[in-house]
């Protein structure tokens, strides 16, 4: 019997599966529509019965039982939905029957309406059940139609004894039936041999019972061919339901059954070759029973072949029914899917390595003893083990990278350590740089082709970006070294590499605090230092050091890094007491016998008594070491001193002043009064009445609201008690001045205090001296000024006007004291000429004015003017002098600022334009006198601008400075230096041994420029020009000077190097052409004089044209063609690079639409780009150009010379970053010849690399030349950029440039750039 499927059960599963009958019409809608739509119908039903509409109920169920009749609706949902609507109309009903009452005609319409519809909806489905019908009459039509047409398919129909009644043309073809009258009739069964004639008679009899019946057996052909048929016996019946005849189909399977027993004949080798493995081999059918054992797998089981085959595998190892074996066999036999795994078997004591794989009838095991492997596993696993918990205690993981093929292979320690993803554990370094920062991506790069130059180790720092963690970055350091085996003949690094994040956070944190510590311990008034155990300072804070500056030389103060123990020693031996008690208090906090301590002790510094408070202790250190704090107390021991000297003198005034004292203290209600003040009011005061209370009752009544007011601002708001009030006494009203203040404990009242003074008598002498002096102070008090009066009689100042205090910040009382204690406040420099002032005035009487700086109260300089006018008395002498004094600070600030402003340079302080000019005025007057020779020196920085634009205008200014500070260290006390600009400077060299040295003034000035400028994390350098004009040859005149010595300065710019000038008149020649070169540039735009010339670029790998660079040219209608080496750098200049760059790459894409309209495909147009043109409307117009010509983006590329490559988040990079997001490609031209395009492509990664030509020229022959290029290539390639190497001239050039696998070349070896009617003609084949 073949094992193949039959034809006969293949052809009907197809059949049917493409002629399925329709399904029965159903319910239509869904179970949840069907709900919602009959409780929609209920909801209404009862709102319409709530409005009275029975009838619309009604018809509305009517609609809902149509539905359901013709199977639209589910029933279910139908009739629970109905119960539960007539449920609540009878509630209703029986609540309030009103809603019912409804017309019986309507009801009967109503019913007559929905029987109609019922029937409608039978006849509906009556109709889609005949149409049913008809489809399934069909079925069996078309099926017997396409069955006796087949073209492989023997048909015969026999009589139900088995006689062969008819047979199709394809029965008789194969059967080799040439004439069916001789067969007809025949028995069917007779056909076939006894071997399958029982199969046969068993098919046939199944069918005669009306079942369909098939089998497979050999039959032979009429010519006595033996063939294989699939027989299928289909039943006819009749009108009545009854067999009458049947029909055979038999299809021709010889060849397929030769197919089964070539298969046998292959099984049967495959059993010998399995005998020849190394591995067991058995085969388990569905009842876990050995149909199949190898050689091997007796020898590994221990069994032989007949113990084994029909044995049910867990009697045998009923053991590992439930283990592992038992659960991945049943595994495999119920899912279908292979298994692979390895399990110790125990009644071997033994490990098998096990490969399981399912069968249609069983599984097929193969097993081999790995007992010797896994021991080696184990041990290499345990020390595996200890080296990855070293590792994860460590923070490290080992890796390898390839370099020939750049794979880089990670360990699950390093993935995991990482967070990277790989399912190999493999992949190309790509992978690797896209985690990495892109600051460190040039730097792993370029480590990494040092390693293919020969380097044999690696040791880089970088950072990763920790995916785990919102995207952190974390800090790693990989190190490797480079095995060279023979399977690795190239390189294969083998490294580790190790998180080192913590330990870089920590060395912030570290950092942070001690800046902090440090910062704290400078802000500190005090002076701190601190021991170690030796006694030697180790640390000291910025007041210590300053004490260290101001201290007298003689008084050796410790330093940072002397004995504090030998100075105490050494004060000791001098007589200081205090110094011995000290040193003897510090060795015991050393030896830990002491505790902290503090103390005051006094120190004669030139001439001064400076009183110190000292406080140490023993800090909690590793080490020991002591915290020494002096503070120096010398004011605050004075200011103790002046406060009990004034509480003394207090004391006496007021025993001198004849004022009454009181005490007020709330808390106890005790009110304390002198002898004095009971004499003055003239009767006693209880002592419990508070004080105010008293003042209240016993003040005039015009008096009491102020005494009110008074007392509540004191009590309030603090402010002092001082009144002059009346009090009713036993002699009557008298005039009193009160005076208190309050105290506070928590914001609580503790005690009030103060005096009370008799102003009677003082009161009637005041109001005499009102009148008087009422419009004198009108006049001077509000005055802004200071009005003064000295008194010729008494010797002193009489009086001081108020303004003295806001200016001075110090009370007149100053001066009525002494009045000569102003001059102590004039600055020294100024003091001779106020003392000249005060002579003259007081001393020989005369008017004088003068204008001096003075000290306030607060010690801020002021500027004042000091006028004085004597006045005569009736008898014609000077009895007094007046003065007024103003501040004219402000005035005389501005004044000053006013002159800086105009005449220094605010950023470096030097002399600005208008000061050298004036200056060199100046020396062209006074060599004229002299007759002789000066040198002006312009000295011209360049990159100032760039630094501007790419690092700010602070970098910009601190460059400025650091750039003032250097020309200034190298010109000393030579020469006259100005800051002309933030980019220009100037030198006179006036004297004759300055104009002797000018060569190393100039060469000293240019060297200190190619030195580094730091600026924080970045460091630049800069170039200078400088122009040399000589008085009198170059120029008579301050202005002839400045205009040739800045001619000296273009024309070394122009050179486009760095270097000095000596003035010439043919520089000057040259400017003129320059203009007149200008002016052509401008009317060269208006006329159209520019063209396009394309060169080509071709693919290195098929020599294909792939794209053209299109480069400009000028046809000037008088000189001709105009190389762009004489105009481009004006056009930059003169910011008509602008406008011409967006013509160029306009008439660029326009000649590429026209190319590409005639059928030109997969063409790049490379156009330049400067930096001018790099404006913040670039990328929009560039859009537009592309929007009107109808090229895609992606066929055009924008170059960009290596010196303007961006800074990452520059403005630069902003409009680079538009560009490409745009879709427009962007070259790097010129690579190698600047010095910041591997800084940029760490952030900013280009499409395609130009390698410039200077690296071709000596390719061929010079090998450094060759491996830059080689490097460069592998660089770009690993950062999936384009390479196109500029200047290729020849063959032995193209051919290195294929060995180095260089994507594109271009040059003069295959077509200097060309019109585009020549490039067509030459380069594209236009279709």
């Amino acid at each position: 019997m073949s094992s193949f499927p039959s034809q006969a059960d293949r052809f009907l599963e197809h059949y049917l599966a493409r002629h399925q009958a329709p399904e029965a019409l159903s319910a239509s809608f869904p179970v949840s529509y069907s709900w919602a739509l009959c409780l929609g119908a209920a909801v209404l039903t009862l709102l319409c019965l709530a409005i009275g509409l029975a009838e619309a109920a009604v018809l509305i169920w009517g609609g809902v039982f149509t539905l359901a009749t013709i199977k639209r609706l589910a029933w279910k949902a139908f009739s629970a939905c109905a119960l539960a609507t007539l449920a609540g109309c009878l509630v209703w009903y029986v609540i309030d029957p009103r809603p019912f009452d409804v017309n019986r005609v309507s009801v009967v319409v109503c019913g007559l309406v929905i029987c109609v519809s019922y029937l409608l909806g039978q006849v509906v489905r009556l109709k889609a059940t005949v149409k049913r019908q008809h489809i399934n009459n069909h079925l069996p039509v078309q099926f017997s139609t396409a069955l006796t047409q087949a073209p492989d398919v023997c048909l015969k129909e026999l009589d139900l004894e088995g006689r062969l009644l008819s047979m199709n043309e394809t029965g008789k073809r194969l059967m080799d039936a040439c004439n069916f009258d001789s067969v007809h009739g025949t028995a069917w069964l007779s056909l076939w041999t006894e071997e399958w004639s029982a199969q046969a008679q068993q098919a046939f009899d199944q069918a005669c019972l009306g079942l369909p019946g098939r089998f497979s057996g050999v039959c032979e052909t009429l010519k006595g061919n033996p063939k294989w048929w699939d027989v299928l016996i289909l039943p006819v019946r009749g009108l009545d339901g009854q067999v009458e005849s049947l029909l055979t189909f038999s299809w021709d399977m010889t060849e397929a059954q030769q197919t089964a027993i070539n298969l046998k004949q292959a099984h049967d080798e495959f059993d010998a070759l399995l005998n020849t493995l190394n591995e067991g081999m058995y085969t388990l059918d569905q009842n876990w029973r050995f149909t199949q054992v190898n050689d091997m797998a007796q020898e590994v089981l221990k069994r032989s072949r007949e113990e084994l085959v029909g044995s049910y595998i867990w009697d045998l190892y009923p053991d590992e029914v439930e283990r592992e074996l038992g659960a991945a066999y049943r595994d495999v036999m119920y899912s279908g899917f292979p298994r692979h795994f390895e399990f110790y078997f125990r009644p071997f004591q033994q490990w098998h390595r096990v490969s399981a794989y399912p069968r249609p009838n069983g599984i097929t095991v193969f097993f081999s003893n790995i007992t010797s492997d896994v021991a080696s596993v184990q041990q290499s696993q345990a020390t595996e083990t200890r080296l990855r918990l070293a590792q994860e205690i460590g923070r490290f993981a080992d890796w390898q990278f390839e370099l020939s093929t750049r794979e880089l292979m990670l360990s699950e320690q390093a993935m995991q350590l990482l967070g990277i993803s790989m399912e190999s554990g493999s992949s190309h370094q790509d992978e690797l740089m896209k985690h990495l920062h892109p600051d460190d991506r040039l730097g792993l790069v370029s480590a990494l082709l040092d390693l293919t130059e020969g380097k044999p180790s690696l040791n880089v720092s970088a950072r990763l970006k920790n995916t785990e963690q919102s995207g952190a970055w974390r800090n790693f350091q990989f190190a490797g070294v480079v095995l060279r085996p023979k399977a690795h003949p190239q390189g294969l690094l083998v490294g580790c590499m190790q998180d080192v994040s913590i330990q870089k956070h920590r060395e912030q944190r570290l950092i942070q605090a001690e800046a902090f510590t440090r910062s704290i311990l400078d802000a500190l008034p005090q002076l701190v230092c601190v021991l170690n155990e030796a006694g030697t300072v180790i640390t000291v804070n910025q007041a210590w050091n300053r004490f260290i500056d101001t201290a007298p030389s003689q008084w050796k103060w410790p330093e940072a890094g002397s004995n504090y123990l030998k100075f105490c020693t050494a004060m000791a031996e001098r007589g200081e007491a205090m110094a011995q008690i000290i040193l003897a208090k510090l060795q015991a906090l050393l030896d830990g016998s002491g505790d902290p301590f503090s103390l005051e002790f006094k120190v004669e510094l030139g001439g001064d008594i400076r009183v110190f408070h000292l406080f140490a202790l023993l800090m909690d250190t590793e080490q020991k070491q002591i915290l020494i704090v002096h503070d120096d107390v010398t004011e605050t021991a004075r200011l103790q001193r002046a406060i009990n000297t004034q509480t003394q003198r207090l004391k006496l005034i007021y025993e001198g002043a004849n004022d009454g004292l009181w005490e007020w203290i709330p808390q106890r209600k005790a009110l304390y009064l002198s002898e004095r003040f009971i004499e003055l009011i003239g009767d006693a005061i209880g002592e419990e009445q508070p004080f105010s209370q008293w003042l209240v009752d016993h003040a005039h009544p015009e008096d009491v609201e102020r005494l009110a007011s008074a007392l509540e601002q004191h009590l309030i708001s603090d402010k002092p008690l001082d009144i002059e009030l009346r009090l009713q006494t036993p002699r009557g009203w008298h005039w009193f001045r009160v005076r208190g203040k309050a105290e506070r404990e928590g914001g609580v009242l503790v005690r009030f205090a103060g005096s009370l003074m008799d102003i009677s008598f003082q009161k009637a002498l005041l109001a005499q001296l009102q009148e008087s002096e009422a419009r004198f102070r009108e006049m001077v008090e509000f005055l802004p000024h200071v009005f003064w009066v000295y008194d010729i009689a008494r010797g002193q100042i009489s009086y001081v006007s108020p303004a003295f205090q806001n200016i001075w910040g110090c009370s007149p009382e100053l001066l009525y004291n002494d009045m000569s204690s102003w001059i102590r406040l004039v600055h020294q420099d100024d003091k001779a000429l106020v003392e000249r002032f005060h002579d003259e005035v007081i001393s020989h009487h005369r008017p004088a004015e003068v204008e001096y700086r003075s000290a306030d109260a607060h010690g801020q300089l002021l500027w004042i003017r000091n006028k004085a006018f004597p006045f005569l008395n009736a008898q014609g002498e000077v009895a007094r002098i007046v003065g007024i004094a103003e501040d004219i600070t402000e005035a005389r600030t501005y004044q000053e600022q006013l002159f800086t402003a105009a005449h220094f340079d605010s950023l470096s302080g030097l002399p600005n334009q208008v000061m050298f000019h004036k200056r060199l005025e100046e020396q062209c007057v006074q060599a004229a006198k002299g007759n002789r020779e000066f040198l002006v020196l312009f000295i011209g920085l360049d990159r100032i601008k760039w630094v501007q634009q790419c690092l700010g205008q602070r970098l910009r200014d601190t460059v400025v400075h650091q750039v003032s500070e250097r020309f200034q260290a190298v010109l000393g006390t030579r020469g006259y230096l100005a800051s002309l600009a933030n980019d220009e400077f100037a030198v006179l060299l006036s004297r004759e041994d300055e104009v002797a040295h000018v060569q190393a003034v100039i060469n000293g000035l240019l060297h200190s420029l190619e030195q580094h400028f730091s600026l924080g994390t970045e460091s630049i350098r800069l170039t200078g020009c400088i122009g040399v004009a000589q008085y009198p040859m170059d120029g008579e005149t301050a202005e002839q000077l400045v205009k040739n010595a800045n001619a000296a300065v273009y024309a070394v710019q122009k050179s486009g190097r760095s270097g000095y000038q000596f003035f010439n008149q043919g520089l000057l020649k040259h400017s003129f052409d320059t203009l007149k070169l200008e002016a052509e540039l401008n009317r060269a735009i208006e006329q159209n004089e520019f063209v396009l010339y394309y060169q080509p670029k071709v693919s290195v790998a098929d020599q294909q044209v792939c794209g053209a660079e299109a480069l400009i040219r000028w046809e000037h209608p008088a000189h001709g063609l105009i190389s762009p080496l004489r105009f481009i750098s004006l056009l930059e200049e003169t910011g008509l690079i602008v406008p011409v760059g967006l013509w160029c790459i306009d008439q660029a894409l326009a000649q590429l639409a026209r190319w590409q309209s005639q059928g030109v495909r997969h063409f790049v147009m490379a156009v330049n780009l400067s930096l001018r043109q790099l404006q913040p409307d670039l990328c929009e117009q560039v859009r537009q150009s592309l929007e009107r010509h109808g090229v895609k983006p992606g066929y055009l590329e924008l170059e960009l010379t290596e010196s303007i490559m961006p800074e990452p988040g520059s403005e630069t990079s902003n409009i680079i970053n538009d560009l490409k997001a745009l879709g427009v490609r962007i070259a790097v031209d010129d690579f190698g010849t600047g010095y910041s395009t591997l800084g940029s492509l760490r952030s900013f990664v280009p499409d395609t690399l130009k390698i410039d030509r200077s690296f071709l020229n000596e390719v061929v022959s010079s090998a450094s030349d060759r491996t830059i290029v080689k490097s460069v290539i592998e660089m770009a390639h690993a950062l999936s950029m384009t390479v196109v190497a500029e200047g290729v001239e020849s063959p032995e050039q193209q051919r290195l440039l294929e060995a180095l696998h260089c994507d594109q070349m271009q040059g003069f070896l295959i077509s200097p750039p060309v019109v585009a009617a020549v490039f067509e003609e030459k380069h594209i084949a236009i279709k």
